[in-house]
């Protein structure tokens, strides 16, 4: 990774796929609040991963090796090892210094929030909720 996670886009994945185009058809993003998550952010992070999908691959994980806490993660292959410690991290609320709070750890300690998508945007990965299998193939279709 090229950076301590610091900007993290937060998300709930749609139960129906709209009429938008792209991730925005599946996902519907969270107001940050902030600047960095404006002005051309997640689209200079999406034109990064296509331009490295061939580096890609999805794969879920159990966080914090916890059997009812498990996520998909879409991240390089490369990386496995340092995305999966950053979500265990996230999880526990260990990184501090985010720019916006993520609220994984909300979804993790069974706090109710409608949040089930996370998107770092600097270091171009994205986990999500587990669920049927259904948003992973529309996931991959669109990304």
């Amino acid at each position: 990774m090229r950076k301590s996670p610091y900007l993290i886009q937060r998300g709930s994945i749609k139960k129906e796929p709209s009429n938008q185009k792209g991730l925005d058809s599946i996902i519907r993003w969270d107001y940050m609040g902030s600047a960095e998550f404006e002005f051309g952010a997640l689209p200079a992070s999406l034109t990064q991963i296509r331009n490295a999908k061939p580096e890609y691959e999805k794969f879920n994980i159990r966080v914090c090796n916890r059997k009812d806490r498990i996520v998909s993660v879409y991240c390089k292959a490369s990386e496995r090892v340092e995305v999966i410690e950053v979500i265990d991290r996230l999880a526990q609320n260990l990184h501090r210094r985010l720019k916006e709070c993520s609220r994984f750890d909300d979804w993790f300690n069974d706090k109710k929030s409608n949040i089930d998508f996370w998107w770092d945007i600097e270091n171009d990965f994205m986990f999500w909720v587990t669920g049927d299998g259904q948003f992973d193939n529309r996931f991959l279709e669109v990304i």
